[in-house]
């Protein structure tokens, strides 16, 4: 995981942020080309997962998540277990 930087907000007179006030780091997804993309994540406070601009996803503490995570049902269903959804998501069982 790469080095997280907090960038410190800046305020006017009424205590609005102008600037700043997010946490960042590089992305580390790896294209086609075998490089690493580098474009800077930023994650603002109060914003759970954040996505780059390559598509890779990162959980609010920076964490990589896996691409296919979206299609575990349990993310969005109640009823059914983690467990369920992943072999779900990986049998091809639509629901």
């Amino acid at each position: 995981m790469s080095e997280r930087r907090y960038v410190e907000a800046v305020v006017d007179d009424e205590g609005w942020i102008i600037e700043g006030g997010y946490t960042a780091w590089d992305c580390e997804e790896i294209n086609r080309y075998r490089r690493v993309c580098g474009i800077e994540v930023r994650r603002y406070r109060g914003r759970g997962d954040v996505t780059c601009d390559c598509g890779q996803s990162y959980n609010a503490f920076g964490q990589r998540l896996r691409s296919d995570y979206r299609s575990n049902r349990s993310m969005y269903d109640e009823d059914v277990s983690d467990m369920d959804g992943y072999e779900d998501s990986f049998a091809g069982e639509d629901y």
